[in-house]
């Protein structure tokens, strides 16, 4: 299997604004979405994910989508290793978390951002809190978490458990280890967003991973210009037809 026209991408956060504000624009298709509820994204400490990331074997990033009882919406993520998961197409509704122990955000966003129209002129510099300790999960409580996201999840897009950041594509570019090589993070925040065209009709739920400071402040290129075109990265997987 090529992965190579599915890649994870490295876009703008200027684009990564319009994707965001995306969720607001197809609230009618999203229905009773709990991402339309305050939950806008979250925060990791960098050195975890990097740590995976650099690891011999190293495949890609999953993104498990979890619903707490308290109705918090949020992503945990585990490494995926050649040999030990291989991605497929088949049966993705059905897919579970294979570590015993997943990194769930330290701090969550609660917020709504894509209601923000000036979000394009913001997120570059956008700013929330990262205080605190890196937090876990274990595979039994995000599987459960999971599995509420999937039972209460009643709208009219596809729905995955899942959002898959490829490693190394099949021509040898890692954009997860240029991210941070190139950003030096010291947090990892992640943004949900939505990608409406007929291109991603099956599952457009989205993805987006920017680089965070270690004040908590989304990094920006240094360059100066008013649009970067790597600044942040989105995944387009699952398939997106």
């Amino acid at each position: 299997m090529g992965i190579g026209q599915y890649k994870t991408l490295p876009i703008s956060y200027v684009d990564a604004a319009e994707l965001i504000l995306n969720i607001n624009l197809n609230k009618d298709k999203l229905i009773d979405h709990p991402v339309l509820v305050g939950n806008a994204g979250g925060t990791f400490r960098a050195k975890d994910v990097e740590e995976w990331v650099f690891q011999d074997g190293f495949v890609g990033l999953m993104c498990w989508y979890c619903l707490n009882d308290n109705k918090d919406f949020f992503i945990a993520i585990e490494p995926c290793y050649k040999g030990i998961f291989e991605y497929d197409e088949t049966d993705i509704k059905n897919k579970k978390p294979i570590q015993d122990t997943l990194l769930i955000p330290k701090r969550l966003i609660k917020e709504n951002l894509y209601e923000d129209e000036g979000l394009a002129g913001t997120l570059s510099r956008y700013k929330n809190g990262v205080s605190g300790k890196q937090k876990t999960a274990t595979k039994d409580q995000v599987c459960k978490w999971v599995d509420n996201y999937m039972k209460a999840t009643n709208c009219t897009i596809g729905i995955s458990p899942f959002s898959f950041f490829i490693g190394e594509d099949d021509k040898g570019k890692n954009y997860l280890k240029d991210f941070l090589n190139n950003k030096k993070p010291k947090n990892i925040r992640y943004f949900f967003s939505y990608a409406p065209d007929e291109e991603h009709k099956a599952f457009p739920l989205r993805v987006i991973l920017a680089p965070v400071n270690l004040f908590g402040r989304n990094i920006n290129n240094s360059s100066g210009k008013a649009v970067v075109g790597d600044d942040v990265l989105q995944y387009s997987w699952p398939p997106k037809h």
